[in-house]
């Protein structure tokens, strides 16, 4: 008797509201709360070298205005800056010898670092059960407003569930105009 307690108590962190029935994989996975980060299989290093590559970037850039002075945008309309495209462009490099070496320490250290093959924080059930749930686009999984649970709800009732809240009329006030102000 002691034990089935204990297996009904170890997924107590988990409220299911949606007419899903959840695996028990499934129930691990959410157990371990919405901070939980599972470690990646292996290191993508395409990926890593992009970011080796935007870090070098976002160094060299600051390096190149660090000694700028502030532009005047007195005439800049911030509406017009998603029509224009995003520069590439990098500053050459050998200006700076100092930023040349630690940049390439930095990536030949992290590039020549042999990839650990750590102990995944996953099972293979609970993998595919993440997959499974972060692809189920009938669910809504949240943290519960109290405590620390996680809540599974079925989409269409979550949004009846927020349109229930707003068209509460003791609570907010439809208006016609925007009433927002902003500031400076």
């Amino acid at each position: 008797m002691e034990s089935i307690q204990l297996r009904q108590d170890e997924f107590a962190s988990v409220i299911n509201l949606s007419d899903c029935s959840l695996t028990k994989p499934q129930l691990c996975v959410l157990s371990k709360g919405l901070n939980f980060s599972p470690l990646p299989s292996s290191v993508d290093r395409l990926s890593l070298r992009e970011s080796i590559a935007n870090f070098e970037r976002s160094l060299r850039l600051t390096e190149f205005f660090h000694d700028s002075k502030s532009i005047d945008n007195s005439d800049f309309d911030p509406k017009l800056i998603k029509f224009r495209a995003k520069s590439s462009w990098t500053p050459p490099a050998n200006r700076d010898k100092y930023l040349d070496s630690f940049i390439s320490v930095v990536t030949s250290e992290i590039m020549r670092a042999p990839e650990h093959r750590a102990f995944g924080n996953l099972s293979s059930e609970e993998r595919c059960a993440l997959r499974d749930l972060s692809s189920n686009f009938n669910v809504v999984i949240k943290q519960a407003d109290k405590g620390s649970a996680v809540v599974v709800m079925d989409r269409q009732r979550y949004i009846q569930e927020g349109y229930r809240l707003l068209n509460d009329t003791s609570v907010y006030q439809r208006t016609e105009a925007t009433v927002i102000s902003y500031t400076e």
